[in-house]
């Protein structure tokens, strides 16, 4: 078993791929999300998702949560989304999957 999976946009999924996390970059497309989400859960211990695919398949991801819990489900905010709080989560991210660098000003 794979212990992390995300869900996302290709570039995040890449940084992932570098830190052994398994990615899935389905089309932005519900039916599509939805089934990279099954799979994702079978294959790991933990998932992330990304916020807009998240936001696609919300209904059935809180059903499936709420009956299922395990693995655990993270949403990750999207990497262009710039709303506080989670601005400071998605900037600190990326400088750790090396996607941003630290504003020296």
């Amino acid at each position: 078993m794979t212990w992390t999976s995300y869900v996302g946009d290709a570039v995040t999924a890449a940084a992932m791929s570098l830190v052994g996390v398994r990615s899935f970059t389905p089309e932005p497309d519900a039916g599509e999300i939805w089934r990279a989400v099954l799979e994702a859960r079978r294959q790991s211990a933990l998932v992330i998702i990304d916020q807009d695919c998240a936001d696609q398949v919300q209904e059935k991801l809180n059903e499936v949560v709420a009956e299922y819990p395990l693995p655990p489900m993270v949403v990750m905010p999207t990497l262009d989304r710039d709303d506080p709080p989670e601005s400071g989560a998605s900037h600190d991210a990326r400088r750790v999957l090396g996607l941003e660098q630290k504003d020296r000003s």
